[in-house]
């Protein structure tokens, strides 16, 4: 039986492999180099439009094919690069760290005269907010840039097809964006939850101390009033935004996806995704954000949608970060509780959300009408000469424009009540 957790296996293509998932966005361009890429890959008319499964009963009557590859990585590689990936934070945090220590003891009048006094002043390096900031920011920098670059060289040269480095439809742009608020406030509602749940109960144990110096909110709290506000967004939403989401979504779901189907995959791509935050509060807060993210991933077909999203969502948490003074006494402060009502709204309009983007999600379709189909899930992009074009499973119907009338105005009482918050009489 072939080795599936490893590197990408070769399969005949009439084996039981899973159809490609639906989705992808409207006037795609696929790389032009990729054409012929894929060569020998018949259509398969074996696709029921109501599962994500080739139905095993017809697999039987398939015409033999050219073999076709199931891309990685398998499970032992998706764990090499989740841990790998922290291991590249703390690389990037002691470069950061040797570079910041080395500069302040240029400024000193005499050098250190042992390694004690060395040790001193780097902790004095450590206490300095700006200087803690700047750990933080070379530390993502180049967590960003080695990210960037190890999952371009494992896609290889058709990484943007790969990845979906298309835009998103304009129906789904607007729901992702209004819904990332509700979206956001549930999670944070979650995690102040499990945060309470943890410190009263398993928190206090001494075995989890460790615990208590990992938790990223605490971190960043000092820094929040203090720095500037374009360079908190950069560093906490759009670094980790395309950095996580190209390791996780690009790299490691693809290959989880590919090889265990979609509920399998989005499943273990989300664990280890919300693992590398190690908090177990926060870990657990961050599920239904991971389990959505990866849902757009898949319904747009498009990179930029988990991205986006992501942005959107760390991006609110810098602002309640940074005006968490002016926000106390209105409910939107860390510190509050959700009411429970505002909750259910919350949580109501996400899954409307998960339906009506499910629903019109993207697939790829032949000029003939077939189902253009790798023969495993993917939602990576056809190679430009399979003449297939992107469309919407369905059409955006009531429950989509509901949906995103709903989100809108939970967004809009939002933001109206957060900018209240901030004048002189709120």
């Amino acid at each position: 039986m072939p080795d599936l957790t490893s590197a990408d296996q070769t399969f005949p293509s009439n084996s039981p492999a899973q159809s490609a998932v639906s989705a992808l966005t409207d006037d795609t361009h696929p790389d032009e180099g990729d054409a012929g890429e894929m060569s020998g890959e018949a259509e398969n008319p074996y696709i029921d439009d109501n599962s994500d499964c080739v139905r095993p009963d017809s697999l039987n009557d398939a015409p033999d094919r050219a073999p076709f590859t199931i891309p990685g990585p398998g499970v032992p590689e998706a764990l090499f690069w989740m841990f790998g990936m922290l291991v590249v934070h703390m690389i990037g945090g002691v470069i950061t760290m040797a570079v910041l220590v080395v500069n302040h003891l240029r400024t000193l009048p005499t050098p250190p005269a042992n390694a004690r006094r060395l040790l001193m002043e780097a902790q004095q390096v450590l206490k300095d907010e700006s200087q803690m900031l700047n750990l933080i920011t070379g530390e993502m920098a180049f967590f960003l840039v080695v990210a960037v670059i190890a999952s371009i060289v494992r896609l290889g040269r058709s990484s943007g097809r790969r990845l979906g480095l298309t835009r998103i439809p304009v129906a789904h742009l607007a729901l992702i964006t209004t819904v990332s608020i509700p979206l956001s406030l549930m999670c944070g509602a979650f995690h102040h939850v499990t945060t309470e749940v943890w410190d009263s109960t398993l928190g206090n144990l001494p075995i989890f101390e460790l615990f208590q110096g990992m938790d990223v909110n605490q971190t960043l709290k000092p820094l929040g009033q203090s720095a500037p506000l374009w360079l908190l967004i950069g560093v906490i939403a759009v670094a980790p935004a395309i950095g996580e989401e190209v390791i996780f979504r690009g790299v490691i779901g693809r290959g989880l996806i590919a090889r265990h189907g979609v509920m399998a995959g989005v499943v273990m791509t989300s664990l280890m995704f919300a693992a590398v935050h190690i908090h177990p509060a926060h870990v657990i807060a961050l599920l239904p954000l991971a389990f959505f993210i990866h849902l757009v991933y898949l319904v747009t077909r498009s990179f930029w949608a988990p991205v986006l999203l992501h942005l959107l969502n760390n991006s609110l948490a810098v602002v309640l970060l940074r005006f968490g003074d002016s926000l106390e006494g209105s409910g939107l402060d860390e510190e509050a509780a959700m009411p429970l009502p505002l909750i259910a709204i919350s949580a109501a309009v996400v899954i409307m959300s998960t339906a009506a983007l499910w629903k019109s999600r993207v697939q790829y379709l032949r000029s003939d009408g077939s189902i253009w189909d790798p023969g495993y899930p993917t939602v990576e992009l056809p190679p430009a000469d399979s003449s297939a074009i992107s469309v919407h499973t369905e059409r955006p119907s009531m429950l989509f424009g509901l949906t995103l009338m709903l989100a809108s105005v939970y967004s809009v009482i939002f933001v109206a009540t957060l900018v209240m918050s901030f004048s002189p009489a709120g």
